[in-house]
């Protein structure tokens, strides 16, 4: 199978964000003068504008009527999938059976990527991309890779009234990110597997998912920076972060 097939991005959008106290689903929600998906949508463009990137599909609700007011030429930048579903996981599933249906293949490389990580840097993608062809190259089975970081705090373990239970050792601990990298028919097969009629339960990645067919992910080294905005404090950092760039590129 070629190390160097197409690869697409597929960018689950479909939540609501309840956690996140936005007044709009949190994907929608303005962030440093544009909506968080905006800033998410943009990471892509200069790596399809330099061919790395075949396609960014974006999988919304079938209802969403946030949409079109937010993002008016979102159409200059994703093929918008209406297929989105009760969960990260079936939209992920609903996204990629639209896919195959418009015609990509098999062995097309998919990167998924939380619509809520609009802090991902171009560079960290092209790292991702390497290590999953890398995988590939050397014959892994079901090849894939995913960002994370190392864990940096110190972890404990609660009890049932959240008082300290245990002091997890952190050595081999990472935290995941995305995007997360893997074959499209592969990905499909480990959902579908997961499947129970009703939902994915137990997947909360996709590597999680390639991880019960045997699969073991590379890990790249992300950052800090490429966090997922999910409580209302992430919104201001968020901002914080995005300004800073902006005047750092003397935007």
């Amino acid at each position: 199978m070629p190390t160097d097939s197409p690869i697409h991005v597929l960018i689950p959008a479909a939540g609501v964000g309840q956690r996140a106290g936005t007044p709009c689903p949190k994907q929608y929600q303005p962030v440093a003068g544009a909506p968080v998906l905006a800033h998410t949508l943009r990471v892509f463009a200069p790596l399809r504008a330099q061919g790395q990137l075949a396609q960014v599909w974006l999988v919304v609700a079938p209802q969403d009527g946030w949409l079109d007011g937010a993002l008016p030429d979102v159409d200059a930048h994703a093929r918008v999938l209406r297929c989105g579903g009760a969960s990260r996981a079936a939209s992920v599933a609903n996204g990629l059976a639209a896919m195959r249906q418009a015609g990509v293949a098999d062995h097309a490389w998919v990167l998924v990527h939380d619509a809520a990580r609009c802090l991902l840097q171009p560079a960290q993608v092209t790292a991702l991309i390497a290590a999953g062809r890398a995988a590939a190259a050397r014959g892994d089975a079901w090849p894939g890779a995913l960002l994370a970081l190392p864990l940096p705090d110190t972890l404990k373990q609660a009890d049932a009234q959240d008082r300290v239970a245990a002091t997890v050792a952190r050595v081999d601990k990472w935290l995941a990110q995305t995007p997360q990298m893997f074959r499209l028919a592969e990905l499909q097969a480990a959902l579908a597997r997961a499947f129970d009629g009703d939902d994915y339960p137990g997947v909360t990645d996709e590597a999680s998912a390639m991880e019960a067919l045997g699969a073991r992910p590379q890990l790249v080294v992300g950052s800090a920076q490429n966090l997922k905005l999910t409580y209302p404090d992430d919104f201001a950092l968020a901002e914080a972060l995005l300004q800073a760039r902006a005047l750092a590129a003397g935007g």
